[in-house]
């Protein structure tokens, strides 16, 4: 974004657009979107004024706090966990057809011998991992930011 602040939920659907169209190409396009605080709220907002409600029977009535959002074909997911710096204006693009968690073949999940502490009667069974979330096509991957973050 241009930054400064001037995004808005008027102004927020134009960028994403243009995030959007930079992640597609042919069939390949983004599947997931995550957003942060501002952004998901921005462009709930700019959502609002579209919404019809009903009344849904009780077995299918959602139990999420946060609506469910779309944008194109996107899931679009408020991410309570990541407004915690001063960066806090980012919405990722995310086509998972690319993302691999990739996990290390003698730490998957894997138990150690037990340890007996001096101190205790205890057992300990330590279980390791060791993994790593890989991106095969980052270009199809977006972000975007507030300049002024």
């Amino acid at each position: 974004m241009a930054g400064t602040n001037t995004w808005s939920k008027s102004t927020i659907k134009g960028d994403m657009n243009a995030v959007w169209l930079t992640c597609v190409r042919g069939s390949d396009k983004p599947d997931l979107i995550l957003s942060t605080n501002d952004f998901y709220a921005a462009y709930w907002e700019g959502k609002q004024d579209l919404e019809r409600y009903n009344d849904p029977t009780p077995s299918t009535k959602a139990t999420s706090l946060a609506p469910a959002l779309k944008f194109a074909t996107a899931d679009v997911v408020h991410d309570s966990n990541s407004n915690f710096s001063a960066t806090g204006e980012r919405m990722y693009f995310l086509n998972t057809e690319y993302l691999a968690l990739v996990a290390h073949r003698q730490a998957n999940w894997s138990q150690l011998d037990d340890k007996v502490p001096t101190n205790q009667d205890a057992v300990l069974i330590p279980i390791i991992f060791q993994g790593q979330l890989t991106c095969s096509n980052r270009a199809r991957q977006g972000i975007l930011i507030d300049a002024t973050s």
